[in-house]
């Protein structure tokens, strides 16, 4: 009898289960509706994100709109993702067209209607894109490119020099493709679209390298320095090493153009004699061979303040300090430690004098690396002046300095918090040089170091720079490949 009333009792509990297990309650459901929508216009390099809800199926991108910049036909030539809930056969249609991981092609001058489909359901969303003819906030960072790598860049380009020249950006770049290294010139209207440039002439050879620095004096444009040390370029010229097993730069390199086709190697026809020294060819007019130089022109001059050479097989940082007018013959300046000798230093020409902020002496340490200092010359590097022992912005090295005509700006950069190495997201600005304050850029700027800045019309372009910290003693290395994102800045 027990035994019975124990087996009925079993068997309700599992006809109450079977019962729960076949019941097929919409409440238990999820919900067949859009998550996100995210478009790209053709041949950009930004998607706008679309805000959707489970209460309304029209959805706009009002938070995140689409510059007036962008062409109409490249609007009608949209690509559109869509992400929906999560849920067994639930999937998003366009036309009828199933929405795929690599998206669909739309029309975004007009509403497009976007179908969600699953359990049998279906709901129609419209998605109504918002255009705007509004800048970027004074002191907003906006995204403009996401990879330069897709907006004409080749895809193997791993560094790269950004400059203005004739109200056009040049951009000289270094990659290995196919086991060659090739050395290229890419130039843009607006900084986000770029077209490869066939330099000239051929017999020229390479120009540029790994950290090569383009400076504009008067209406030359200069590529300085470069380490060439990653594979034989397509001219059929080795790489450089140090008896075949250590990369090194061997030898001075200036390119100079004035039609920014046509350029000229400037150590060609040099007045001083060349010396040999230890079975070295070199010439005391210029520079040593280096790479990743601090470099500005101002008042008819170049002047070259800090670089890194290869020293006992390995990248090191040097305080050389020189200047020169012609862009062929340099001369040292006098060397003043706390000011000449920084590495990684604010570097800037600004209210007729040159500054110097921040930066880190001989090798980054495990503690009080950075720093926080000011000084400037207004006789071109011959004497020095010490304006601040804190100029606000804390002890920083990698940070990039630009200019307006009464205002400095100093964006990204490196330091040490508990030990460790930490990158900055941060802009200062100042109007005097040596007090710094923090701007606020909003929420689309990713920490980095070393980014390459150009002004023009009023806004600074960001180029690139390192989103990882620096690993080796002196901050620079061969090796780490440059972000290719692109930022605008209203100044």
């Amino acid at each position: 009898m027990y035994r019975s009333k124990k087996i009925a009792i079993v068997s309700a509990v599992l006809l109450v289960l079977l019962s729960f297990g076949c019941n097929k309650s919409p409440q238990l459901e999820p919900p067949v509706a859009l998550k996100s929508v995210t478009l790209t216009p053709k041949n950009q390099a930004v998607s706008y994100r679309f805000d959707c809800t489970l209460s309304d199926t029209k959805v706009t991108n009002e938070a995140d709109p689409i510059p007036d910049y962008i062409a109409e036909e490249e609007l009608t030539q949209s690509r559109l993702y869509a992400e929906t809930t999560v849920g067994l056969g639930i999937e998003a249609y366009y036309n009828g067209t199933k929405i795929t991981k690599e998206g669909v092609v739309v029309d975004a001058s007009k509403e497009i209607p976007i179908e969600v489909r699953g359990y049998g359901k279906e709901r129609t969303y419209t998605i109504q894109p918002v255009r705007t003819s509004e800048p970027p906030a004074e002191g907003t960072v906006s995204l403009i490119s996401s990879d330069m790598r897709k907006m004409g860049i080749a895809d193997y380009i791993t560094d790269f020099t950004v400059t203005l020249y004739k109200d056009h950006f040049y951009c000289f770049a270094t990659g290995v493709n196919n086991g060659v290294a090739e050395y290229e010139l890419y130039t843009s209207d607006n900084g986000v679209k770029w077209e490869r440039v066939e330099y000239q002439p051929h017999e020229l050879g390479a120009i540029g390298g790994i950290g090569s620095r383009a400076v504009v004096k008067s209406d030359r444009l200069f590529v300085l320095g470069g380490a060439r040390t990653e594979a034989p370029d397509r001219w059929g010229v080795p790489e450089e090493s140090m008896w075949g097993a250590y990369p090194d730069i061997s030898a001075w390199r200036s390119f100079s153009t004035t039609d920014g086709v046509t350029f000229e190697c400037d150590t060609v026809g040099l007045t001083t004699p060349w010396e040999e020294d230890w079975g070295v060819m070199f010439n005391p007019s210029l520079p040593d061979p280096c790479t990743f130089i601090n470099t500005l022109a101002q008042d008819g001059k170049i002047y070259l303040k800090s670089n890194y050479g290869m020293i006992m097989m390995q990248l090191q940082g040097a305080g050389d300090f020189m200047v020169t007018e012609d862009g062929k013959h340099w001369e040292s300046l006098p060397s003043m430690h706390d000011a000449t000798d920084r590495l990684q230093d604010a570097f800037f020409a600004f209210r007729g004098k040159l500054w110097t902020a921040g930066g880190f002496f001989n090798f980054i340490g495990s503690k009080d690396t950075g720093l926080e200092s000011v000084y400037s010359t207004s006789d071109g590097g011959q004497t020095w002046v010490k304006e601040t022992d804190q100029g606000g912005f804390g002890k920083m090295w990698g940070m990039t300095p630009f200019c307006t005509d009464d205002t400095a700006y100093m964006i990204g950069g490196e330091m040490l918090q508990d030990g460790l190495r930490v990158l900055s997201d941060k802009l200062y600005k100042s109007t005097d040089g040596k007090s710094w304050t923090e701007v606020d850029t909003g929420t689309k700027y990713t920490a980095r170091r070393s980014p390459q800045v150009v002004v023009k019309d009023g806004y600074a372009y960001i180029f690139g720079g390192y989103t990882t910290t620096s690993t080796h003693h002196y901050g620079f290395d061969l090796k780490t490949s440059m972000n290719f994102e692109t930022y605008i800045l209203k100044l």
